[in-house]
């Protein structure tokens, strides 16, 4: 039997679970004033959409999946125009590349099936950390787990140390350039050209941040020497990444 609490589209049976009747009723108590005891307050909303699962695979609750298309398209006719905009779902399906966009499952979605996910916003999920000082995050190609570091549209918020797979994080989806004003920071060693380099970020007047902010940028100029001590660079976030803009003589 399937279970009544998964999402269904327009013209599909519908059944009732227990727990759908009392979250209604709580709703109704908060948003009517149908009962004057007292009520659940529901969870603050989450920017989330249905998706359906066409990786082949299952996916778990904060699970990640490429967006390739809708599965109600607006073009296909009034009846697909009419579920489009009352209840746009889109098609996921195992990530290809760190650039394309991508949702994050908030609930378990079997293979096939269609279930909630994060399409923007802060969410929790999963790492395969490639630097510490990384930023940003993307779609790991071939994975339904987790995100990878280092690119991407998604700007990490927090997450745990260290490096390797499976770090729980917070990230914001579709924030990867929001908050990447210009930052001034230092670097303690050569930076070729055409090399990334860890840059530890300082304040406007040049003094150290606490804590430390380190951050991974892409030099696509000219090789900036370090024979002793440090020297100070500005980087821009452009895209999915930070890139060296100027630096000290």
């Amino acid at each position: 039997m399937k279970d009544p609490r998964n999402h269904v589209l327009r013209g599909q049976p519908l059944r009732l679970a227990a727990e759908q009747v009392n979250s209604l009723n709580s709703l109704m108590r908060v948003n009517t004033g149908f009962n004057s005891g007292p009520v659940d307050i529901p969870q603050a909303a989450k920017n989330v959409i249905l998706c359906r699962n066409s990786s082949g695979a299952d996916v778990d609750r904060w699970g990640v999946l490429e967006i390739s298309g809708v599965v109600f398209d607006p073009g296909d006719g009034a009846s697909a125009e009419a579920t489009f905009q009352s209840t746009p779902c889109v098609t996921g399906v195992t990530p290809t590349d760190s650039s394309k966009p991508f949702v994050i499952a908030v609930e378990p979605i079997a293979s096939g099936a269609i279930g909630r996910v994060s399409v923007a916003g802060v969410v929790q999920c999963k790492l395969d950390v490639a630097a510490a000082g990384d930023v940003t995050a993307g779609a790991k190609s071939g994975s339904l787990t987790e995100l990878k570091t280092g690119s991407g549209p998604a700007r990490i918020i927090w997450k745990q140390g260290g490096t390797g797979g499976g770090k729980w994080a917070l990230v914001a989806i579709g924030g990867g350039e929001s908050g990447g004003g210009p930052r001034l920071g230092t670097v303690s060693a050569t930076w070729a050209k055409g090399a990334t380099a860890t840059v530890t970020q300082i304040k406007a007047d040049g003094s150290a941040l606490s804590p430390t902010v380190a951050f991974t940028a892409t030099n696509h100029f000219a090789a900036v020497t370090v024979a002793s001590g440090t020297k100070k660079v500005l980087c821009v976030f452009v895209g999915d990444r930070w890139l060296l803009v100027a630096a000290e003589c």
